[in-house]
Order: structure tokens, then sequence, then C-alpha cells
């Protein structure tokens, strides 16, 4: 299944997964998206993020994120990081 092809500009997905969170995990990824306002529109977007460079630092290769690019052409969280 292929999600949001074309859709406002967005990647096309490959498949949806439903992750059940904590409210603590809640509050820090609402806390995370907070801290970068009109950076990170979403938990998903934030969570996608996160995922992708932890992916990426443990070894498991380049991830694309939401913008599409491969790693080595968009800014990591590190730079997302920084910027509070």
């Amino acid at each position: 299944m292929k999600l949001n092809a074309g859709k406002r500009g967005e990647p096309e997905m490959s498949d949806r997964i439903t992750i059940r969170i904590t409210p603590s995990l809640e509050a820090a990824l609402d806390r995370f998206i907070a801290d970068r306002p009109g950076t990170i529109k979403s938990r998903q977007e934030a969570f996608r993020l996160i995922a992708c460079e932890w992916l990426e630092t443990q070894g498991y290769g380049p991830v694309a994120s939401d913008s599409g690019k491969p790693a080595e052409e968009r800014r990591s969280i590190t730079d997302v990081l920084s910027t509070r």
C-alpha cells in the first residue's frame, strides 16, 4: 500500500503502523514539537524524525525523512535540536 503519493507535496509512504505510547512519551513528543514552532507539525512527524535519526546513527543506513530527501541532504535531528 502506498500512502500520500503526491498529496500536498508529502513523500510516498509505504505502510501505516500504529503504536501505543505512554502518557509520558506523549508529553515528551508534545514538548519536542512545542520547542520547534513551525518546524514539526505533528507527533507523527516528530516520531519519524527521531526514528530516522536513531536508525541512521545505529548504522541501519540512510533513511529518508518526511521531506523525502536522502539523509545527507536534509537537516539531522541534531540540527533541529540545536534550534531550541
